[in-house]
């Protein structure tokens, strides 16, 4: 019966249940909602609150994380950004990240302020970009973290200005992007020597997508009332109409199947003039919480940095 199934899908019982395993041979560009033009900007901003919930949950700062913490040791998926981005600063003598396609740019904050205070990096400097700049929700960032800044004009990471210098990041955005998009993007930073550090939190693997469909339930339910922003909107969206629940389910689970493997990124680079002067690395890291979904590094530095 396995052999009738379509060959994009690897259904192997041996390594099935692996974390690393691959379930579909190719990624699949679905759309996810949030991306859509048609979609309600207060709609949009219930995921986009919810993603940052995430990467900071279980920080021992946070209150959940502060009551999981006495159960079993752990850290937000944030905290395990710092230390990458720290040894790439040795490495290439940088001390200012650009974060690309920063979005409502709220796990950079965070990075930010755990650079400076636990790495000792008092002069770091985060800057925030987007091709479409949410300053006033940066601005309120920057008010609270003189380490972080921001570009209010537009910014393509496919050619950023050339006075953008520093340590590019792409902070679990790089699978919105179709391959000749992500590999213009990578070019653009290779053309500039800039450091490029590509973060994804999502996988395309059968345990991976598990646990974010299973684990959306009590999520989306019992953590609503310590998300972020509170409103009748969340309420009405998310306990009377699943429309919050059905929307993390879908664009999580689109955005595992976008996900890029370890063989295409380094297809993407494989196609890129000049990246054969770059030093490529590929990180795993495990957050210690209680879901199976990993935190993925793709690392570019300039070899004669």
């Amino acid at each position: 019966a396995f052999r009738k199934l379509p060959d994009t899908f690897r259904f192997s019982m041996k390594n099935l249940l692996s974390p690393t395993t691959q379930l579909t041979a190719g990624r699949f560009h679905l759309f996810e909602l949030h991306e859509q033009p048609w979609l309600p900007n207060c709609l949009r901003l219930l995921l986009l609150d919810w993603l940052h919930f995430v990467w900071v949950l279980f920080s021992p700062s946070s209150f959940i994380g502060s009551l999981f913490w006495k159960v079993y040791p752990n850290k937000a998926p944030f905290q395990y950004v710092a230390p990458v981005l720290d040894d790439v600063m040795k490495k290439t003598a940088h001390n200012t990240v650009v974060d690309m396609c920063s979005g409502a740019g709220g796990p950079m904050a965070h990075v930010c302020e755990v650079l400076r205070d636990e790495y000792q990096r008092k002069d770091v400097t985060v800057r925030l970009t987007d091709l479409y700049p949410q300053t006033d929700t940066w601005q309120a960032l920057a008010a609270n973290n003189p380490n972080l800044t921001y570009e209010s004009q537009s910014i393509d990471a496919t050619n950023a200005p050339k006075g953008l210098c520093g340590i590019r990041t792409f902070m679990a955005c790089f699978h919105h992007f179709t391959p000749p998009l992500a590999q213009s993007m990578i070019a653009d930073a290779v053309n500039n020597k800039a450091p490029i550090v590509i973060i994804e939190m999502t996988d395309r693997t059968l345990l991976c997508m598990l646990a974010i469909g299973l684990g959306a339930l009590p999520l989306v339910y019992l953590g609503t009332p310590l998300c972020l922003s509170w409103s009748l909107t969340r309420f009405v969206l998310t306990y009377l109409i699943p429309f919050a629940f059905l929307q993390w389910v879908w664009d999580a689970l689109v955005s595992c199947l976008r996900t890029y493997s370890q063989d295409e990124l380094n297809q993407l680079v494989a196609g890129v003039a000049g990246a054969d002067q770059y030093e490529w690395t590929h990180k795993y890291e495990w957050p210690s919480w209680p879901l199976p979904i990993p935190l993925r590094f793709f690392i570019g530095t300039p070899k004669n940095q």
